[in-house]
């Protein structure tokens, strides 16, 4: 946009690529109560239907969808401090539901489990637990 004495400053456009932007809530999010009371993360091709359920089922729980062909790091994940499970409804691979867990870990979840279609999962992909890093001396 070139500028003139006569743009109006409402119009200008500003480059402020600077300034991070915050990554926005996955789907369902913003229904998370702070703080949070057991947080469902629903993956696959029937997250919507399953969060819907979980939803209706457990109105104490949350539940939340990461939608296919998202990737976890898109999103702000509300998740501090609860136990939060992930809801596999169809065949994921290994590496999407650890990048998820290791996401939903960094966010402050204690502890993830994974549930649902985990038969093609290692048996250590099903948990993921927060251990502080020992310190050094």
């Amino acid at each position: 946009m070139q500028l003139s004495a006569s743009t109006p400053s409402n119009q200008i456009e500003r480059n402020n690529s600077h300034q991070r932007v915050k990554p926005k809530l996955p789907p369902y999010g913003t229904q998370v109560g702070n703080p949070p009371n057991g947080v469902w993360v629903c993956i696959g091709a029937d997250a919507w239907e399953a969060a819907q359920i979980i939803q209706r089922n457990h109105p104490d729980k949350s539940a939340i969808v990461l939608p296919d062909g998202h990737e976890p790091d898109q999103y702000r994940w509300p998740v501090k401090g609860p136990d939060v499970i992930i809801c596999v409804t169809s065949t994921q691979s290994p590496e999407r539901i650890h990048h998820l867990g290791e996401i939903l870990i960094m966010a402050g979840a204690d502890r993830v489990n994974v549930v649902g279609h985990i038969n093609n999962l290692p048996e250590e992909l099903c948990c993921f637990k927060f251990e502080k890093a020992e310190q050094i001396p």
